[in-house]
């Protein structure tokens, strides 16, 4: 077989050898659609160089065993090993025949990309998008480095963890581990594009995204995109994309450039920021989708790219596609329409028991053991019930209500915008609902001995991202400690104090003098936080509640006709200067007795004068005398956007960014409200820009960056973006660690 198998409709290629990939992208020439110039190396050549290393790694005999049967835990013991798998083809050098690929060859750049082959209908995409995919010259030395780096990312420490977590993800389908893993590298020809981009082909529906230039912008901006049918004529309904700068193939190199060009190529400024899709894309793209739904009954994702000469549209990488979209798991069967109801998943996780309907005008229960609240919406006020409860039905409110965030933190299934819940659900009926998919089923009975919960198990790999977690409840702090996190990125000092308040507003304790005895409460709440995570910092974020969340509590004052954009957060500090005295007291009392893994947030910061104001009292408590001790600030009203230089410069150390108040405040919107969903989330290109700037400005200033209130669970590609702009850490609810982690796994690889 050669070294080098150009990919033609005429060449007699084997999937096995050449990849999924590779296969598909001849399967597509043979349909008649353009690919770019391009070659395979087969997955032969792989084998072949690891049969030559065995004598001196004796590991990897055992290929491809010894992806999964690594008995070494995850974290630093795996990098070991996969340091040791590395060495020996780092130094081996590659008797491949370049000059026959070289003289096919006619662009001075080309990038490998992986095409794997597990078997008969096991998708490659999972493991696949996690391997290199380097850009090089098309000479000799850079070639062969970029191959070993392909041919390594398939041992490095994220394959290896990958693998060992195969097995759970597939359960439900009984899969077993592939009989083989061949991995084929194709080279391809960086050609210069006018515009690029993917496109997600499934039966009902299709999914585009696209940006001007060469496809690694995708990473970088905001690409337009289109989700939903095909249309019956060529125009997309665009949702309009925003992007700086694009990418174009470099030039040739000179002797001094080095090998690898990973961010060789020629970036350039855009005229406008604002990205639309021309009639010139968008036909052939129309044509191209339409074509796909008729040509795989599977779903299909593919990279495109228009030629910017010849304006033809070319296919440059094509997957078969296991994911399914978020709207498929809620589609009910017949057979479950008539006992289900659907609202939408809100926290994750199923729970069964009797309905507690709570009345807007009658007192709650004290408990609600082993019972699902349901309720028209849920305040902070009711945590202490939440606390007793199975789960929660709220009837109003969206992902970023009180209902859903509390909910998360305290690790109950919830579900949100289900009207009419109250009157359509009995009280002490059996239930059961579903967090994941947004449902409720009711049940004959309930089973005599309920499951005990458990808290998940997450075994994190080393990023360079950290991965923090929302912790305000010290009952599961021991519990929550033992993951492998690294602090608390977010405790919420309202939920902290509310299970202690019986029923007082915080400050009505001190209008009665009662100071040393909330105190004391508070003492023994954040206490067992601080010492389950010592040494690692725990940041507490300090009182802000909006007048008409703790109105129902004795003392509370009057509601405002605006709450949300009331007294509230650092500014209320001007008007109660006595609590917020009394929490810097709490924080300084539990820093003398040894918790030096303090930090504190400022909430809801509007303006620098804000936080020179508590910059005076935090001074004045002595709570920088710690050297551990550092000042956050929430950045989530649009001010922070223009103003962060003068924040660090009045001693903001780092900023943790509240998608939730940030997204309703950029867009106008009430996050309360059920009818606002997508677009008006963190997906928005508004919402997206102003946390890329924010991460940028960060950066530039040289401090912390943390994102807070996006769940990975809902928005995964939010997250995922953040991730490639590089942010600092995400902190998340315990519910969404692992998959938070599997996102910052992969993002660092492609990025």
């Amino acid at each position: 077989m050669s070294c080098f198998l150009p990919i033609t409709p005429t060449t007699d290629v084997q999937a096995p050898q050449v990849g999924e990939s590779a296969s598909l992208l001849q399967r597509a020439q043979q349909a008649g659609h353009a690919v770019p110039p391009s070659w395979v190396i087969p997955a032969a050549y792989f084998h072949q160089t690891l049969q030559k290393l065995e004598a001196r790694e004796p590991l990897l005999t055992d290929w491809p065993q010894l992806l999964w049967q690594t008995t070494e835990p995850t974290g630093y013991a795996v990098q070991q090993v996969a340091k040791r798998l590395r060495q020996p083809l780092l130094n081996l050098p590659l008797d491949l025949s370049w000059a026959e690929l070289l003289a096919a060859i006619n662009t001075p750049a080309v990038r490998l990309l992986p095409s794997l082959w597990l078997g008969e209908q096991v998708a490659t995409v999972p493991w696949g998008q996690m391997l290199a995919a380097p850009v090089c010259w098309a000479d000799p030395e850079a070639l062969e480095a970029a191959l070993k780096q392909v041919w390594l990312s398939a041992l490095d420490a994220k394959s290896l963890t990958f693998w060992r977590f195969w097995r759970a993800t597939q359960a439900d389908t009984e899969a077993h581990y592939p009989a083989m893993v061949n991995l084929a590298v194709i080279v391809q020809a960086v050609e210069p594009a006018t515009f690029s981009g993917t496109l997600t082909v499934r039966p009902a529906t299709i999914a585009i995204a696209a940006v001007e230039g060469l496809p690694q912008a995708l990473a970088e901006c905001c690409p337009a995109t289109f989700s939903g049918k095909l249309p019956q004529l060529p125009h997309f309904p665009w949702q309009v994309g925003f992007q700086e700068t694009f990418y174009r193939p470099p030039n040739r190199p000179d002797d001094n450039v080095p090998a690898l060009i990973e961010s060789g190529l020629t970036k350039v400024e855009r005229s406008r920021l604002q990205l639309t899709v021309p009639d010139p894309v968008e036909q052939p793209l129309w044509s191209l989708a339409q074509e796909l739904t008729q040509w795989s009954e599977q779903p299909l994702h593919l990279e495109w790219l228009q030629h910017a000469e010849s304006g033809t549209l070319q296919i440059s990488q094509l997957y078969a596609w296991p994911l399914q979209p978020y709207e498929a798991q809620t589609t009910l069967s017949k057979s479950d329409s008539s006992e289900a109801l659907a609202g939408r998943g809100a926290a994750p996780g199923t729970a069964q028991g009797h309905a507690l309907i709570l009345a807007p005008d009658q007192p709650a229960p004290m408990s609600a053991h082993r019972q699902i609240i349901i309720a028209s919406e849920i305040a902070p006020d009711q945590l202490p019930l939440l606390k007793t409860a199975s789960g929660v039905v709220a009837e109003r409110g969206g992902l970023t209500c009180h209902a859903a965030v509390l909910a998360r933190e305290l690790g109950l299934p919830a579900i949100v915008g289900l009207s009419h819940a109250t009157t359509r659900l009995q009280p002490g009926e059996a239930i059961e609902i579903d967090g994941d998919r947004g449902l409720i089923t009711r049940l004959p009975n309930l089973p005599s001995v309920p499951p005990a919960p458990a808290l998940p198990t997450v075994e994190l790999a080393p990023t360079q991202t950290e991965i923090w977690v929302n912790l305000s409840q010290p009952e599961i702090a021991v519990a929550i400690a033992a993951l492998p996190v690294t602090g608390v990125g977010l405790l919420r000092s309202e939920w902290l104090m509310m299970p202690v308040l019986e029923r007082q507003h915080p400050y009505h304790w001190l209008a009665t003098g009662q100071k040393e005895l909330l105190l004391k409460r508070l003492e023994q709440q954040l206490r067992p936080i601080l010492e389950a995570f010592h040494p690692r910092p725990v940041r507490y974020r300090s009182l802000d509640i909006r007048t008409s969340e703790f109105a129902q509590l004795a003392g509370a004052p009057a509601v405002e006709p605006n709450p949300m954009l009331g007294v509230r957060g650092a500014f209320s500090y001007h008007h109660h200067p006595q609590f917020f005295g009394l929490e810097l007291t709490l924080l300084k009392r539990l820093q003398d007795q040894g918790y030096d893994n303090l930090q504190l947030i400022l909430p809801f910061v509007r303006t620098v004068e804000e936080v020179q104001y508590c910059q005076t009292a935090i001074a004045a408590m002595g709570l920088h005398q710690q050297p551990d001790f550092a000042l956050w600030m929430m950045a989530e009203v649009p001010s922070v956007l223009f103003q962060l230089p003068q924040y660090v410069a009045a001693g903001i150390q780092g900023i943790a960014i509240g998608t939730h108040d940030l997204t309703q405040l950029l867009l106008g919107i009430d996050r309360d409200q059920t009818v606002f969903t997508a677009p008006y989330d963190e997906t928005h290109p508004a919402v997206q820009q102003a946390i890329a700037q924010l991460i940028h400005t960060a950066q530039q200033a040289g401090i912390s960056c943390c994102l807070c209130g996006s769940s990975p669970t809902h928005h995964p590609e939010f997250v995922a973006a953040a991730v490639r702009q590089q942010v600092t850490g995400l902190s998340v609810d315990v519910s969404a660690l692992a998959l938070a982690a599997q996102i910052v796994q992969q993002a660092e690889t492609n990025r």
